[in-house]
């Protein structure tokens, strides 16, 4: 199962970092940006492990969705499905390594990782954001859709 859970994201990443319908490249990042991240590491780790637990910490677990009800907009929060979850978490990974402002992708993907990794960096970040986010309409969950 945890193979499984492992092959699924390293697929969906690869597929998010496609640019122009280069696939071959979107590897080759992929690849070279985790044999970085391991060496960064003071221990050595799985490759699939490290992305997975990159992903992992940087998924939402709940979502915001805006509802309108009369003429108030209510900004509900509610639970994410699994899939969902981790396109959300391998998004926010790509999203915030591209904003970095490293010279190439392979440079920027593995200090995001690292720092999804290790509970920090931009893509954690916005992750947190939106759990605040929801804990904060939480009065408003007993609307639903």
């Amino acid at each position: 199962m945890q193979q499984n859970i492992a092959k699924e994201i390293q697929n969906k990443t690869i597929n998010f970092l496609i640019t122009k319908g280069e696939k071959r490249k979107a590897i080759k990042i992929l690849k070279e940006s985790l044999k970085i991240v391991n060496k960064g590491l003071k221990e050595e780790n799985n490759l699939s492990y490290i992305l997975t637990k990159a992903v992992l910490n940087a998924t939402p677990d709940v979502q915001v969705k805006t509802k309108r009800i009369g003429a108030t907009i209510y900004q509900i929060p509610k639970p994410i499905n699994q899939n969902k979850r981790l396109n959300h978490g391998i998004l926010n990974l790509i999203e915030a390594s591209r904003n970095r402002s490293e010279k190439t992708m392979v440079l920027r993907l593995s200090s995001e990782i690292t720092d999804a990794f290790n509970n920090k960096g931009e893509a954690v970040k916005k992750k947190e954001a939106v759990h605040k986010l929801a804990e904060a309409s939480k009065a408003f969950a007993h609307f639903s859709f």
